[in-house]
């Protein structure tokens, strides 16, 4: 019989040592495990290690390129922001204007502030044959419209229409008034009217007056009446008369022409001056003045100055 088998001593399984540590993420060596002499432990099986790249730091800053850029967008944006803002303050400017015109022009043409007063009227120049009255209703007729808008030219009309006004000028006065200078035509003769009186007449032969006797101040014209001639003999004379000089002038008692040509007048002392026409005024004034100053033992009656240059006295 075969002796009975000794029994199979079992080794005590290896001490188990801990695993070095390790000091990077490569690979460990698997290690075998042993349970007995001949039994192979399987190797653990193989870890992964997952490492995630940190993403590298940005550059503060941006690249060159990318800050010219962003600064190139900030001032283009800074300069629309710019154009808008000048546009707007150019509309806001442009609509005051517009308000500041509208205003100014209802102020000055329309807005009774501005209009004519009837208080704020002042008239020179009138006389007795064209009185203040007369020319304050033709200016009062356009009291309350704004001195802007007031027709001067139409007052100026109804103005020289009336008898006596020579010429007239019309001034506004700054805010509600107007100045009325009034040349006024003078008389310088009276002639005898056919209904009875006399008629005083300027140089121009315009009757301004009629009165019933002759006034002292003027002398006594003598014309032909119904004549052709009568309205060039009137201003021949009247012409005459107004060349002479104002003390002159008050010493001529009559005048008369039975011609253009054959003027001549009467003065208070009795001597009778032949002037001939109306040529030559001046020099006629100052021969005569000369003539009459000459001390004489017996005045000259009669003074022909009809040629200037050859006076004769008698």
């Amino acid at each position: 019989m075969r002796a009975p088998a000794k029994p199979r001593q079992t080794a005590a399984p290896a001490k188990r040592t801990a695993p070095a540590k390790r000091s990077s993420p490569a690979r460990a060596k698997p290690s075998v495990r042993r349970t007995g002499p001949t039994t192979e432990v399987p190797a653990a099986p193989k870890q992964t290690v997952t490492t995630t790249a940190k993403p590298a730091p940005a550059v503060v800053g941006g690249s060159p390129a990318s800050r010219v850029s962003g600064q190139f967008a900030e001032r283009v944006a800074e300069r629309r922001t710019a154009r808008r803002r000048l546009r707007w303050r150019t509309m806001a400017w442009i609509g005051s204007a517009v308000l500041v015109v509208a205003a100014l022009a209802w102020l000055v043409l329309y807005s009774p502030v501005l209009a004519l007063a009837e208080d704020e009227i002042t008239i020179t120049g009138t006389t007795e044959i064209v009185t203040d009255a007369q020319v304050r209703e033709v200016v009062q007729a356009q009291a309350g419209v704004p001195l802007a808008r007031l027709d001067t030219g139409a007052m100026a009309n109804g103005i020289e229409s009336l008898t006596g006004v020579l010429d007239v000028r019309i001034s506004r006065v700054w805010p509600s008034g107007v100045e009325v200078a009034v040349v006024p035509r003078v008389p310088v003769a009276s002639v005898a009217a056919d209904g009875g009186g006399f008629a005083l007449l300027d140089a121009e032969g315009v009757e301004l007056a009629h009165t019933e006797a002759p006034t002292e101040a003027l002398p006594v014209i003598t014309v032909p009446l119904g004549d052709e001639g009568t309205a060039a003999s009137l201003r021949a004379v009247l012409t005459v008369l107004s060349q002479l000089p104002p003390d002159l002038l008050a010493q001529v008692a009559d005048a008369g022409a039975q011609t253009p040509n054959q003027v001549r007048f009467t003065l208070t002392d009795g001597a009778e001056v032949i002037w001939g026409s109306a040529d030559d005024g001046d020099l006629k004034v100052a021969v005569l003045t000369t003539l009459r100053s000459v001390p004489a033992a017996v005045p000259p009656a009669v003074y022909d100055i009809s040629a200037p240059l050859s006076p004769i006295t008698r």
